[in-house]
């Protein structure tokens, strides 16, 4: 590893990764349930990609310039990311059994089998069959997944010929290509839904390929940011919950992608933070990925459940109804985290990637 990175573990990155999820989880959440308004909280995926671009390029780029093949690089990404979005699927898979079981959903039987068949697949479902918009619809954050892997298979095909000149262009490129989406959107909260999917292509390629230049780049920047953590997240709190005027909004998503979150990056991976701060980076790293995946499934879940236990909405309860279903959702993705995904991707690995021992003859 160069020498620059003896002191750097990104911790901060992870606290930037945790911080941008709960956003993601409080914009979700209903106002009655829960008033704490990100008003940006979708950018949080350009963050996300941004940061998956930083450390991939870190962790895989000089494998896929050695031995490293394709295939086997996209093998792990699927084992990173499958096995805790299959049990967000699951989740939604049996609240869709037990609605159409009590002949309350709205789904045929065969289109709910259908719908379910392409989720688990990690496949957009088709317009209409599901009876709404979304790509996803039993888990809606799984279009990021989607895209994610997209980009993955392009980085990993082609990570041996980027140099920093060609990053350049395709940054220029799907920099302009940003800027007309959010014009022609009205912003960027795009790429979820069939009617706006095209908008989500410019937001992956430009931040994904960021943040491996930002990675790539990294030796011209050998300085340290005291308590660069909570500087990165205080920075992060603020672009994610700024009110915006509506007229400025497709200004302002372009500008917090471009401008912003680079600077975000680069502040938390030049951070330097004691021990404690860095182990509470840690932990909101390692819930990130469960608290992002989860949560969908989970309030339906919630609301359904305190419907039937309350015999009223968890609107009628307010901010109470809102804080429980936090704790409930971190104390999940903890427990999932630790008895599930954990257990299942090292028993992957153990299947997939170790070589079997040869027995002498």
């Amino acid at each position: 590893m160069h020498q620059i990175d003896t002191y750097r573990n990104f911790h901060a990155l992870d606290g930037i990764r945790g911080l941008a999820a709960f956003a993601v989880v409080c914009w979700h959440i209903p106002d009655p349930m829960l008033d704490l308004d990100f008003h940006s909280a979708y950018l949080a995926v350009d963050l996300f990609f941004c940061l998956s671009g930083f450390v991939i390029c870190k962790s895989y780029e000089a494998k896929l310039n050695g031995d490293l093949q394709v295939g086997h690089f996209m093998a792990i990404r699927l084992v990173r990311l499958y096995p805790l979005y299959s049990i967000a699927v699951s989740i939604a898979v049996a609240q869709l059994i037990v609605d159409t079981l009590l002949f309350r959903s709205e789904l045929a039987a065969d289109a709910a089998v259908l719908t379910a068949w392409f989720a688990f697949a990690l496949l957009p479902v088709p317009p209409g069959l599901a009876g709404v918009n979304h790509l996803f619809p039993l888990c809606p954050p799984a279009w990021s997944l989607y895209l994610e892997l997209l980009v993955n298979a392009v980085y990993g095909a082609v990570s041996r010929w980027l140099t920093l000149r060609r990053i350049a262009a395709v940054l220029a490129g799907s920099a302009a290509t940003l800027a007309v989406a959010s014009w022609w959107f009205h912003g960027l909260d795009t790429g979820y839904g069939w009617h706006n999917a095209l908008g989500g292509i410019p937001r992956v390629a430009f931040s994904f390929f960021l943040g491996v230049a930002l990675y790539r780049s990294r030796h011209f920047m050998s300085f340290r940011v005291r308590h660069g953590a909570l500087v990165a997240m205080a920075m992060v709190a603020v672009v994610l919950s700024v009110p915006v005027p509506y007229s400025l909004r497709p200004v302002y998503d372009v500008l917090a992608i471009v401008l912003a979150f680079p600077a975000i990056i680069l502040i938390g991976s030049m951070a330097s933070d004691g021990p404690r701060v860095s182990r509470y980076c840690f932990v909101l790293g390692e819930l990130s990925y469960p608290l992002y995946v989860l949560h969908i499934p989970v309030l339906a879940a919630f609301v359904s459940g305190w419907n039937k236990a309350a015999s009223a909405p968890p609107d009628d309860a307010g901010s109470v109804s809102g804080a429980l279903f936090l704790i409930v959702l971190v104390l999940l993705s903890g427990l999932v985290l630790n008895l599930v995904d954990g257990p299942l991707r090292q028993e992957l690995r153990r299947r997939l990637f170790q070589p079997k021992p040869v027995s002498a003859i």
